[in-house]
């Protein structure tokens, strides 16, 4: 798995060498789906952004005391010539957050669980630095049960994730991390037509859109109360 993971991140590097013209432009539209991350809100709040690449929500939130991590920060920064439009920019992965406990009020895990090396300790480690009454915001690629049988295939297909999940997968990962939904829903692919690859994402691939708090607040919350009785 994990050479899975590197050869994914080589594809993400080409990927947005490739496309580097693009992320020089003023005003660049929010990434597709994490809209519903601005809509929440972030004005004030300490925001990571795990996995941000350069095009992330975090840039999108300037009212925001904000802190973008990936894997590619270093080759990002001095070989596509962005802005990191006031964001402090962190080399490091998802398994492994360089912060202290209980950071920061909103995570957001925008496309990034399905191209980590192993999403369970990355959900463990954002449940680690999020605030007891933080929000994680997740927004991740998933397949119908149907291709269960041909993940095989699309691994070979599609190099650039690491992991092909189900919705159930995904909400055994945030249980397991100590994590609850608050809400969540699907959305088409929207891609164009004109690949072969998007066209198969557009048929078989959802984006699950998650909001999470962490599940231990509420034990928290009601300990506090009857302290107070």
């Amino acid at each position: 798995m994990r050479d899975r993971w590197r050869k994914a991140q080589e594809y993400e590097l080409r990927f947005w060498q490739s496309h580097a013209r693009h992320l020089r432009e003023r005003g660049r539209p929010v990434p597709r789906d994490l809209d519903y991350v601005l809509a929440a809100g972030l004005e004030g709040k300490r925001v990571l952004d795990v996995g941000c690449g350069p095009i992330g929500t975090v840039f999108h939130a300037p009212g925001a005391v904000r802190v973008g991590l990936d894997p590619l920060v270093g080759e990002y920064v001095t070989s596509l010539g962005f802005s990191a439009c006031g964001v402090d920019l962190v080399a490091g992965i998802g398994e492994n957050l360089p912060f202290v406990d209980e950071t920061f009020d909103v995570v957001i895990c925008g496309n990034v669980l399905d191209h980590v090396n192993q999403p369970g300790p990355a959900l463990a480690e954002i449940h680690r630095v999020l605030q007891p009454d933080g929000r994680v915001m997740i927004a991740v690629h998933i397949i119908p049960r149907w291709l269960v049988a041909l993940r095989r295939l699309l691994d070979w297909i599609d190099t650039a994730h690491p992991h092909h999940m189900t919705g159930s997968d995904v909400n055994r990962l945030i249980e397991a991390a100590d994590l609850e939904t608050e809400s969540g829903r699907t959305t088409s692919p929207k891609l164009t037509w004109l690949s072969p690859k998007a066209a198969l994402a557009n048929l078989a691939m959802r984006n699950l859109l998650v909001t999470c708090r962490r599940a231990d607040y509420q034990a928290r919350e009601s300990t506090s109360s009857r302290e107070c009785l």
